[in-house]
């Protein structure tokens, strides 16, 4: 129940500042508009509060939402997570810079060959005589 009447006032809170603002900024240049702000923050948490109302009366209670794994099974996807993560770290030696790629050749320039090329054409040369 306490929970309810907090989702209540927090409801009610919140549409209270958004029309506080709505009010200071409307008669920011006025003499009274730190009154002003607190009438409209006013009707703003009494609009707050039906609209909370409202809402209850039309959905009813929310049912709180069942727990998507259990405790243990959370803890080993977690674990299990970690060591993949450590596995990768471990599988890939050298540094940062010896993983980025090569530099594109620059534009107009011909395409280099790939190197595996030859070796290709030997591996298939060996096949077709053996």
């Amino acid at each position: 129940m306490l929970r309810l009447a907090l989702a209540l006032a927090m409801g009610g809170a919140s549409t209270a500042c958004a029309l506080a603002a709505v009010g200071w900024t409307l008669y920011a240049g006025h003499p009274e508009a730190v009154w002003v702000a607190q009438c409209f923050g006013a009707w703003g948490f009494l609009a707050g509060l039906a609209c909370g109302a409202l809402h209850l009366r039309a959905h009813g209670r929310p049912a709180p939402a069942p727990a998507a794994l259990p405790p243990d099974a959370l803890a080993n996807l977690v674990r299990a997570t970690l060591a993949r993560a450590a596995a990768e770290r471990q599988a890939r030696p050298g540094s940062a810079a010896d993983r980025r790629p090569a530099t594109p050749p620059a534009p107009g320039t011909p395409a280099a060959q790939p190197a595996a090329a030859p070796a290709e054409a030997v591996v298939s040369a060996e096949v077709a005589t053996s």
